[in-house]
């Protein structure tokens, strides 16, 4: 049944996804500054995803900005990098 919708919506995926090919962190100087409404995306191998089971980071974050309602998405998988070389790369 999801067979025919597979290929469409991999392509609509990739079509989303084409402007973040070549995107590259700001260069940091001196103390990270959140604003209010920023989205945090934790990038990164699987110290990074397994903050997603505890939290610690995310917690330490939001206490640290209170009142900002800042927004946080963990993109950490094992076998990634933070330079986003995915598991692809490697053989």
């Amino acid at each position: 049944m999801l067979r025919p919708l597979f290929l469409p919506l991999v392509g609509c995926l990739g079509f989303l996804a084409a402007p973040l090919a070549g995107a590259r962190p700001l260069p940091l100087e001196g103390p990270l500054a959140l604003e209010n409404n920023d989205l945090v995306v934790l990038l990164g191998d699987t110290l990074i995803e397994r903050d997603g089971n505890y939290g610690h980071l995310e917690t330490a974050l939001t206490a640290a900005y209170a009142g900002k309602n800042i927004k946080f998405r963990n993109l950490g998988w094992s076998g990634d990098t933070p330079r986003c070389e995915s598991r692809s790369y490697f053989g």
